[in-house]
């Protein structure tokens, strides 16, 4: 009678270690069903029987609480987290300084709803991005004839004023030289206007890789441009002096 005592204190002991290492209450429960058999030889059937209800009690209540699907016990929330970044992109720069804009960050700044500090008119050309804000009139959302070139880079239209889609895709590369001329002169016209602002380069497109650097491609079509409006011009300079000496012949002559 002694050691059936004795044995059911081990077994109970047992059953309380399990208990205490289970993680949760359900394996807990099946736990403790499972340490049951142990018992079964030296408790009674009373015993038994309560404990094996208390169980049943138990892992019921968890089930129900699973089942009414108690987002704090059943289930994780996701975080939710709005992405700002498009909103407010961080600021990046080339080796030469320049800011490293993408061609999405540009397409949102055509000034829809009317121009502002923040709500500012963009334009590329050539890969460089101006804010062209104080010329509404002409690049506003709706407004003027240029309207097109607003959040977007297109080169080729600034010479053939084909401002479309079409005309923006035209290689500029396949140009002979003086019909670059024409970019060229408005990409200097940009540069050197008292209102409009250089903001930087246009990343990931024709005439910039990904981290702004400039391409090949973009310093021969420079190049080139730039060295026929030089002959250009030089030619012009000497038409206009050879048109100054002949106006002077003729003053002589009377």
């Amino acid at each position: 009678m002694c050691l059936r005592k004795r044995v059911s204190w081990l077994a109970f002991l047992y059953v309380g270690l399990i208990c205490q290492l289970a993680v949760s209450q359900h394996v807990a429960s099946r736990a403790t069903r499972a340490a049951l058999i142990l018992l079964a030889s030296t408790s009674s059937p009373a015993v038994l029987a309560e404990t094996d209800s208390n169980g049943a009690a138990e892992e019921s209540t968890n089930e129900g609480a699973a089942a009414s699907g108690s987002p704090s016990d059943t289930e994780e929330i996701p975080e939710t987290c709005q992405d700002t970044e498009d909103e407010h992109p961080v600021e990046r720069y080339n080796a030469s300084g320049d800011r490293v804009i993408t061609p999405s960050e540009l397409a949102k700044h055509v000034g829809e709803g009317g121009a502002s500090e923040t709500n500012q008119i963009w334009l590329s050309i050539l890969g460089k991005v101006y804010d062209v804000s104080t010329g509404e009139d002409f690049y506003g959302y709706g407004k003027g004839g240029y309207a097109y070139y607003a959040g977007r880079d297109a080169s080729p239209c600034f010479s053939t004023g084909q401002n479309n889609d079409e005309g923006a895709a035209e290689a500029l590369e396949e140009w002979e030289d003086k019909k670059l001329m024409g970019v060229w002169e408005w990409s200097t016209f940009y540069e050197d206007h008292e209102t409009y602002k250089y903001l930087g380069v246009l990343a990931g497109s024709k005439y910039f890789d990904d981290e702004g650097n400039e391409l090949p491609v973009r310093q021969d079509i420079v190049k080139r441009a730039s060295e026929a409006k030089a002959i250009a011009d030089k030619e012009r300079e000497e038409k206009k002096k050879k048109r100054q000496a002949e106006r002077l012949a003729r003053k002589n002559k009377q």
